[in-house]
This record gives C-alpha cells, structure tokens and sequence, in this order.
C-alpha cells in the first residue's frame, strides 16, 4: 500500500491566548455593601501574532465568454422588422384597452398588470393620466365609495407608487 503525502494534515502555527477573568463589582442598593463578582463571561488575547498565511487552492475558473463584443455580435430573430412592428401594434392594442376601460377597478388592475408583466414603462403617459383622474376624484369625493378591501387596497398603493398624496385614514 503506497502512502500518499497530500500535506492536509501539516500542522499550522497557533496563536496563543491567555485568559483574563474581568471582575465585576455592583451595588444592591443603598444601604447594602458592594459585591465583587468574577463574571462568566472570558476574554480571550493574543500574546503572540500569526505569520502563517493559509494557501487555498485556485479555482482554475475560465474566464468567461459573454464579454459585450460576443453579445453584441448574437443575432436574434427578433430584433428584425417584423417583430417592432408587432410590438408597436400591441402597444397600440394596450393604450386602447387603457383608454376603453371606464370603471376605475379595471384601469387600476390593468395598471397592476403592466406593472407586474415590467412593460409599464411604455404607457407612464397614459398611466400618470388616469391615476391623476382617480387622484382627482378621491381629493374631491369625501364621502367614500363602497368598495371592497382589494379595491381600496390597489387604489391606495397605486397612487402611492406613483407619488400621489393619499391619507392613511378617513378624512
């Protein structure tokens, strides 16, 4: 059986430490004498430094190949004519669909849609529109609506997303 030297267990420098107990003194109050107590708690100090580095061994890791000149020079399907003007057509769909809606629920759901799908960039415009709308009616209306508690909520943080002021409580 062959033995293999791996210099795993080469033994490292120690540092040594000594111990120091603090001892704690306390009063019991005002007409008890002082306490001195040796507390539980050690401390721990170096008498001596460490001058051994430990060695780790390199990952050997390939430097990697998605620089910027190689993702620049991917071509993809989509990038042709083709696809922008599908897309410019289903922005259009979308502001009409914005634009059709009538109850504030459905705006504001829809607007929690774009949000979540991170399309909402597309429609600021429309979206800042109809919030300052609701904004509007919200300030004016002091008696609320009856809604439920979902439609209060995404009211509530819609408006506060997009920098409107809106009271916690009732006015």
């Amino acid at each position: 059986m062959a033995i293999i030297n791996l210099n795993i267990l080469k033994p490292i420098s120690v540092c040594t430490f000594k111990n120091e107990l603090p001892t704690m003194a306390f009063s019991l109050g005002a007409n008890t004498t002082s306490l001195a107590v040796n507390a539980v708690q050690n401390s721990m100090i170096a008498t001596k430094p460490c001058n051994q580095t430990v060695i780790r061994r390199s990952g050997n890791y390939r430097p990697p190949k998605w620089e910027f000149d190689y993702i620049q020079s991917l071509n993809s399907e989509y990038t042709g004519g083709r696809s922008i003007e599908r897309a410019s057509e289903l922005k259009m769909q979308v502001k009409m669909m914005l634009d059709e809606s009538k109850e504030p629920l459905d705006q504001l759901e829809l607007i929690d849609d774009l949000q979540r799908l991170g399309i909402s960039y597309h429609f600021q415009d429309e979206i800042k529109q109809i919030l300052t709308i609701i904004n509007k009616k919200y300030s004016e209306n002091h008696e609320p609506e009856i809604k439920d508690l979902y439609a209060t909520a995404l009211e509530f943080r819609l408006l506060r997303q997009h920098g409107f002021n809106v009271s916690q409580g009732e006015n």
